[in-house]
């Protein structure tokens, strides 16, 4: 009995110890630490840097087609027409023959200011002379006759002396006719820009330069306004969109920086691309906070089409 007590205090003991030993090993084990990479790896989208839906301003049935999509074209250049009324370039015809004789009184003030400003000078020299006769005449015979006269001469002067001082302070120009001609000038110019704001309108022009895209129009087709008719893409230029950067790596990343860019479909390629926009909202995707990042690519290849994807490479800065 005594030698089954002693076994079992003497097992008991080995099992302490073990225990003890197994404890100090797992207590003095230290927790191993990850070393944060000094790059950031991430998905991008290419796409051009600039384009823009095209569409009229009202609506109507498509008359013709200038240009065909996948051709360039310059900003302001007309894309397509539509059929406008006869009334409509009427408007403009009209319009356009009021300006020209508006422009044609104005120009008649200013050619004949000269020989304006000398027959008022005449004629208020020989309403002078005609005052100091019948002023005379008045003095040595007093008639009512003559007393007529006299105010009639005075009042002659007066109107002659008036034109005179209006005619000079405008170089020869009647001042109020001068502010007819031209308030009649701005009316017709006025009109004319809305009659041709208004036959403009049927014609749909190019908002940048670029390639058309997108067109899905025909001639004989009615379109509403504000329909999208075409779109006009700038391929100058590539930039790559990353939209999948959290908030602990988007910290790390500066603008003006450069990137290594490699497209999925051209693996052999290496391509780099400068920074130039850091979103400041935030997206929430599958539970992390997210921001965009965008590049703009250094350099071109034929092969680039928009919507590739591409894996980027960002350096953290410290």
């Amino acid at each position: 009995m005594k030698k089954h007590s002693v076994l079992f205090i003497l097992f008991l003991a080995g099992v302490l110890i073990l225990s003890a030993c197994s404890t100090q090993t797992q207590e003095s084990t230290p927790t191993p630490v990850v070393a944060q990479s000094n790059t950031i790896l991430t998905e991008g989208r290419l796409k051009p840097v600039n384009s823009m839906t095209q569409s009229f301003n009202i609506s109507g049935k498509i008359a013709e087609i200038l240009i065909q999509e996948g051709e360039s074209v310059q900003k302001d250049e007309v894309i397509a027409k539509l059929e406008n009324s006869t009334e409509t370039a009427l408007a403009v015809a009209r319009a356009e023959q009021e300006v020209q004789a508006a422009k044609q009184a104005l120009d008649v003030l200013d050619r004949t200011a000269d020989t304006n400003l000398s027959q008022a000078k005449m004629d208020f020299y020989l309403a002078e002379e005609q005052l100091d006769e019948s002023k005379e005449q008045f003095d040595n015979d007093e008639t009512e006759q003559n007393e007529i006269a006299y105010e009639m001469a005075s009042a002659a002067y007066q109107l002659t002396k008036e034109n005179l001082n209006r005619l000079q302070d405008g170089d020869g120009i009647d001042p109020d006719l001068l502010n007819a001609a031209e308030t009649r000038l701005r009316v017709a110019q006025l009109a004319l820009e809305n009659a041709q704001a208004l036959l403009d309108a049927y014609q749909l022009k190019a908002t940048m330069d670029g390639v058309i895209l997108n067109q899905n129009i025909q001639v004989g087709q009615l379109v509403s306004v504000g329909t999208p008719v075409a779109e006009i893409v700038d391929f100058s230029t590539w930039v790559i969109e990353t939209d999948n950067l959290t908030e602990l790596e988007v910290v790390d990343i500066k603008i003006g920086q450069d990137a290594q860019i490699i497209f999925d479909a051209m693996p052999e390629m290496n391509f780099t691309g400068k920074v130039v926009e850091i979103a400041q909202q935030f997206e929430e995707k599958r539970g992390d906070i997210t921001y965009t990042v965008t590049l703009v690519l250094n350099e071109t290849n034929q092969n680039l089409r928009w919507g590739m994807t591409a894996s980027v490479t960002f350096d953290r800065n410290d």
